[in-house]
């Protein structure tokens, strides 16, 4: 009974340590590199991110769902149309495309907002992400994110 108890121990310290650096995993940057309007109220948007991942284990983001608000207002909703893998104990770049529904368009032509470079300051996001690195598969959820913070 003991052995088995030591094992378990054994098992359990192996495991803490092995998670310990997933704390230290960073999101280094993120750019909008293709924007395709594909009809009316839908695009395509090509994303290149880049994750410094020190873990011993790929890490796979699989899931990304999200609403685009301007003013806390929802405006659009997107997806990520693929999974984006990144490699084990390296700095990695990866591309995805998000597809973007626009939901709301009257913001757009009631005149509220002007179409220049003040239009980031009053767009936020909520995300919610599903990453999975070996057997361990995580939901990271946040909400009202400038999408300047997002996208620097």
């Amino acid at each position: 009974m003991s052995g088995k108890r030591y094992l378990l121990v054994a098992i359990a310290l192996l495991t803490m340590a092995g998670c310990a650096r997933y704390k230290d995993i960073s999101l280094q940057h993120v750019a909008l590199t293709q924007f395709n309007m594909t009809s009316l109220s839908t695009a395509k948007v090509t994303v290149k991110a880049t994750l410094d991942n020190p873990v011993g284990r790929k890490i796979a983001l699989e899931g990304l769902e999200g609403v685009l608000k301007i003013d806390k207002k929802p405006f659009a909703q997107f997806h990520l149309d693929s999974t984006l893998v990144f490699a084990a104990k390296s700095v990695s770049e990866r591309e995805g495309v998000l597809v973007l529904r626009i939901r709301d368009m009257s913001p757009l032509f009631s005149g509220v907002i002007d179409l220049d470079e003040t239009v980031l300051d009053k767009l936020s996001l909520d995300i919610e992400m599903t990453v999975k690195s070996g057997c361990m598969k995580r939901t990271l959820q946040e909400n009202d994110v400038p999408i300047k913070q997002f996208i620097k």
